[in-house]
């Protein structure tokens, strides 16, 4: 199973670790050349590249992950970049796998949409993670 997690924070490499514990195949993306550097002892693929663009996820394998985990510090980030990565990999893959979204928010406004169903309609949300 291909898991990209967008963010090479604490939060982000502490997942990457754990997933490849459990011999996930995991894709780290940030932005951050310092981030990049601190996380490639792990055993994984990691990009350097924004996850607000295309061709990072398509780098990243977007059309071979079942999961892509937004873990950066922006909520408006991690929920664009969701979107994001719905859209490439449904052109991917054709339509004929679907791609599970997970999404760092810590605004309450963002996890009441996700509550009220909303945010997945909009942004391809399938679930919320709120460190709140």
């Amino acid at each position: 199973m291909r898991i990209i997690i967008g963010g090479g924070g604490r939060v982000g490499t502490g997942l990457a670790k754990a997933l490849r514990s459990e011999d996930k195949d995991v894709v780290l993306v940030d932005n951050n050349a310092r981030a990049v550097k601190n996380s490639q002892g792990m055993d994984i693929l990691v990009l350097h590249g924004d996850i607000t663009h295309r061709q990072k996820f398509v780098e990243a394998g977007i059309e071979t992950a079942q999961v892509y985990i937004a873990a950066t510090n922006s909520d408006e980030r991690n929920i664009l970049s969701c979107a994001l990565a719905k859209h490439v990999h449904k052109e991917q893959t054709k339509g004929k796998s679907e791609l599970m979204t997970i999404c760092r928010v810590r605004d309450q406004i963002f996890v009441n949409e996700f509550k009220s169903g909303k945010l997945s309609k909009w942004a391809g949300v399938d679930h919320v993670v709120s460190p709140i």
